[in-house]
């Protein structure tokens, strides 16, 4: 008996309809945050922002912002139908622009912030090469603690 076939986890060009799923997968106070017109289209308008689809079901969107020239962060929103393997997927995808990146003077410091209860957090974050800095206390609208984290050049 055939299942049928597998589907492919897959990268797509994030659109506002995927962001907006994303989004209203996040804790309220963060979607709450996430949801601002200017938050959204900032988050759209950066370095590669993609989405992760498997099957047709939304995983994990994320990309890259530049605050200024040599400061950016790196964003992903995680949705709960997220897997391990969503999670490798996004990483990998991720070192690899990062690495790009890396060859921008624009790009020196790249930061993070990951909810501090995250089961996937520090796994993740560590994955894309990134090293803790500090704990931010009640950081976010709804009071939840987040953990820093920072890839630089040069500090290898």
């Amino acid at each position: 008996m055939s299942g049928g076939p597998v589907a492919a986890l897959r990268f797509v060009p994030l659109t506002p309809d995927l962001l907006n799923q994303a989004i209203a997968a996040q804790p309220p106070g963060m979607a709450a945050l996430l949801g601002t017109a200017a938050y959204r289209a900032r988050l759209l308008s950066g370095e590669s922002p993609l989405a992760l689809i498997d099957g047709g079901r939304l995983a994990v969107v994320g990309g890259f912002v530049q605050h200024w020239h040599g400061r950016g962060e790196g964003w992903w929103l995680v949705t709960h139908l997220a897997r391990r393997r969503h999670l490798v997927a996004a990483a990998r995808r991720s070192v690899a622009v990062m690495d790009r990146l890396a060859r921008d003077p624009g790009w020196v410091r790249i930061e993070m912030n990951v909810r501090s209860d995250a089961p996937w957090g520090g796994d993740f974050a560590w994955a894309l090469g990134f090293r803790h800095v500090a704990r931010l206390h009640r950081w976010a609208p709804d009071g939840a603690d987040y953990d820093l984290y920072e890839r630089v050049q040069g500090d290898d």
